[in-house]
């Protein structure tokens, strides 16, 4: 089973955790890799994935659409004049599927980002099941709000038809003591029923063995 990383928004953290996840996995001899199909902008996320990886896997297989604008892939191809070609990224996913264990799949921006007109993340998400099965991981940000945006996430993902195997929480810049914090996590379970995994705390690069035994292994 594959995982499609997503966000309840952008810059949530999805590249510093699906990163950890990599990293994590691959330090106990997990076959895993990475895999960012559209990027936009002059970011390095597929630069860390890669970097996560040890470049285990090549770049271009990696992230195989990049545009220079850093906005929505589908702004950034119309700036452009291009038309993203959905077939790189299936030709990509399909060779990562065959020859690793586990792939992890990292989206751009959120989940009904727009890549081309009528057709956004969420969209690709299910067409990638179609090649090898997935379910998807939400990243959010641990702040006030984040209780909203990821239920609509949550429910957007079930209307897909898609499951959500759990859901992770960013502490991201939030002070530890704002109030809301230690409950986020319990609301977004309570209205949704998808599991917490874990909380990423800020400079976070090793996952606690209890979690990884708990929660990680559990699910992937």
């Amino acid at each position: 089973m594959n995982f499609f990383v997503t966000g309840s928004d952008t810059e949530v953290g999805k590249t510093y955790t699906t990163a950890l996840l990599l990293r994590n996995l691959r330090n106990r001899n997990i076959d895993v890799v990475g895999m960012k199909p559209i990027e936009t902008g002059e970011g390095t996320d597929a630069q860390c994935l890669h970097d996560a990886m040890e470049g285990c896997v090549a770049l271009q297989t990696i992230s195989p659409v990049r545009l220079s604008a850093a906005l929505a892939p589908a702004t950034a191809a119309e700036q452009e004049g291009k038309i993203i070609c959905t077939e790189k990224i299936f030709a990509s996913y399909r060779q990562l599927s065959a020859q690793h264990a586990l792939v992890l799949v990292e989206g751009a921006g959120g989940w009904r980002v727009p890549i081309a007109s009528g057709y956004d993340m969420a969209d690709l998400a299910v067409d990638l099941s179609k090649i090898a099965p997935l379910q998807v991981i939400v990243v959010a940000l641990n702040r006030l709000g984040v209780i909203n945006h990821t239920l609509l996430t949550l429910e957007s993902i079930c209307a897909r038809g898609l499951v959500c195997a759990g859901f992770i929480l960013n502490q991201g810049t939030c002070p530890v003591s704002y109030p809301s914090i230690s409950s986020n996590a319990q609301w977004i379970t309570h209205g949704s029923d998808v599991p917490f995994w874990f909380e990423v705390n800020t400079g976070q690069t090793i996952l606690p063995e209890a979690v990884f035994q708990d929660v990680v292994l559990r699910y992937l």
